[in-house]
């Protein structure tokens, strides 16, 4: 990184060390034996890594990719070895316990991003389900020769998991709106598309096999089920058939970062610890704590943790919520610290003060409260703290749905209330309070649940609400051409907001006018990225560059290049320190 003034810039540390596990599959080592659990992670910096664990040995060994950050899909073939899915590239690996090594086997289907998952016929062919535009791969195991075979039905982007039916067929979990069944015949070539009974539905069914190998698909409270091609009611319960059963019998019972657990086949359980190469994971968002701490999330693994500006202690904390992916946004209020997670938009509340001890009860420290999930809830994009002490929530809505939220959570009761389509069918990503006033902003994005288009492009919303009335007293749409608001701040009688593209605009709420929009040298904005001081210096950042600006004067200035910087900072005033990430490192800036 490039240091232009002394002891300006600090590289602090890598936080958070795990890897994210991305899936996982029983199958044979070096000898042909069926006792080696597989697990491929991703990580930040260097290629995805495939762990070998050997169930009898209890030692773990891990590979590298030659590319790729990682891969959803995986699969033990009927040739002993390994096939992953990557995302991103879509790209095909072959791990072979033989000759331990990965080999890269190309491009699935060219212009498709991901391979998410895997099935095998009867016939020696592996099948994979890709997204981009939803279609489906085969490669034959013998020959190398990979085919593809097409999409299920036209603008449905996601093929996302892949089961052989008893019948032989191909069975495929298609999303998001409408939802469905992708089916492949393998001895016929016949493809067809199955609808999903109830029409609204949107999103994925989850499809998973009993312990005789039937298939059903589950969609919320509805069990289906799949026989002759077709969704088929069925009351009762299943138990759902675990996949992953070792030579002896064990069975693996949970997955984790540093150990598995399994059932062996007399009943009694064992927890298996392991060790593996790992570069680190990416920090997602930083944010600064009711103990002035500096706290951040990593992204697969979701992981928050702490770094003490006094001391230089940096600590990875753990998972204060039971989603898997990263924490969007973090809050101070009551002198605690209130996170919200992707997926299912999972609130959790920390108190610093006190022991970590992650659950679910009034005891618990971090304690999981409420997922906005139950009101079609899946990102939860920023939060503040309004003019009445309650906690406000903007989020996008879950895949395949449209029609965004505002959320309000009580943060001593947690109570909650929930306006969904506040703004139509737009999703809302950014939400900031008017000190002194019964009001906040809130703006918008028409780019909604992932997987959905919604009528025409159009420019985003900003949103005046009265938290007293409970209601919208004022929408205007403040930049042409702005797609979505992505960050706010109040400053001085005026709301600043910094809108894709590149562009800072001023919002008078007493005249309810947009006062100013001015053009930014940043296209690329970095993501949540906008902090006025109480000086009036406004900074943010973009295509890799902080800069700041004074408002009284509208003079522009490049604090510091930052090279490979995408995701948000935190500036503590206090301090005078401007804190960021360059993938899993934490750096700090003297400004």
């Amino acid at each position: 990184m490039e240091v232009r003034r002394e002891l300006m810039i600090q590289m602090l540390g890598t936080p958070v060390r795990e890897g994210g596990i991305m899936g996982h599959c029983v199958g044979k080592d070096k000898s042909g034996k069926v006792n080696t659990l597989y697990l491929n992670f991703t990580q930040s910096e260097k290629p995805l890594a495939l762990v070998a664990l050997n169930m009898d040995t209890r030692q773990a060994k891990t590979y590298r990719a030659p590319r790729d950050a990682g891969a959803w899909g995986s699969i033990a073939a009927s040739d002993g070895c390994i096939y992953l899915g990557t995302y991103g590239t879509g790209t095909l690996y072959k791990f072979d316990p033989q000759k331990e090594e990965i080999e890269d086997l190309g491009t699935g289907i060219p212009g498709e991003e991901y391979i998410w998952d895997f099935a095998e016929d009867d016939y020696g062919n592996i099948y994979g389900g890709t997204y981009g535009n939803g279609k489906l791969m085969k490669y034959n195991l013998k020959s190398g020769e990979k085919t593809d075979l097409g999409v299920f039905r036209e603008k449905l982007p996601y093929c996302r998991r892949i089961y052989k039916h008893k019948n032989g067929k191909i069975i495929c979990s298609m999303g998001t709106n409408p939802v469905g069944m992708g089916i492949y015949d393998p001895v016929t070539g016949e493809k067809k598309f199955v609808p999903y009974p109830d029409s609204n539905a949107n999103g994925f069914i989850t499809i998973f096999y009993d312990e005789e190998d039937n298939l059903y698909a589950r969609y919320q409270d509805a069990l289906y089920i799949i026989e002759d091609d077709s969704f088929v009611p069925f009351e009762g319960k299943v138990q759902e058939k675990n996949l992953l059963v070792l030579e002896d019998g064990s069975k693996v019972i949970r997955v984790a970062s540093g150990e598995v657990t399994i059932q062996k086949a007399d009943g009694t359980t064992e927890v298996i610890e392991y060790t593996y190469d790992s570069a680190g994971a990416e920090i997602f968002m930083l944010h600064k704590g009711p103990d002035d701490k500096i706290y951040g999330s990593s992204v697969l693994p979701l992981k928050m943790f702490s770094y003490d500006p006094k001391t230089g202690e940096m600590v990875n904390l753990g998972a204060p919520c039971s989603a898997g992916g990263e924490i969007y946004s973090m809050v101070n209020a009551t002198d605690r610290l209130f996170t919200a997670s992707y997926g299912h938009s999972i609130v959790s509340v920390y108190d610093p003060k006190k022991p970590w001890n992650f659950g679910y009860e009034q005891e618990n420290n971090p304690r999981q409260i409420h997922a906005f999930i139950s009101h079609g809830q899946n990102r939860p994009k920023q939060m503040c703290v309004g003019p009445d002490g309650n906690i406000y929530i903007a989020t996008t809505p879950v895949y395949g749905q449209i029609s965004g939220a505002l959320c309000r959570l009580n943060p001593n009761t947690y109570e909650y209330k929930v306006w969904r389509g506040i703004v139509g069918d737009d999703a809302l990503e950014s939400v900031a309070a008017i000190p002194g006033t019964p009001y906040i902003c809130a703006g918008s994005t028409p780019e909604t649940g992932l997987g959905t288009a919604h009528g025409e492009p159009h420019d985003a919303y900003l949103l005046l609400f009265d938290v007293e009335k409970e209601e919208v007293v004022d929408t205007k749409q403040p930049v042409e051409g702005g797609r979505m608001i992505i960050d706010l701040h109040y400053y001085n009688g005026l709301m600043y907001g910094l809108v894709t593209g590149g562009w800072l605009f001023a919002y008078d709420y007493v005249k309810k006018e947009t006062v100013s929009v001015k053009k930014l040298p940043a296209r690329n904005i970095i993501w949540p990225g906008l902090h006025i001081t109480r000086k009036g210096i406004c900074y943010f950042g973009g295509d890799e560059k902080l800069y700041k600006m004074d408002l009284a004067t509208d003079q522009i200035e490049v604090v510091e290049h930052i090279p490979d910087w995408r995701l948000g900072f935190v500036v503590d005033e206090e301090e005078n320190k401007f804190y960021c990430s360059v993938k899993s490192t934490l750096f700090s800036i003297d400004l």
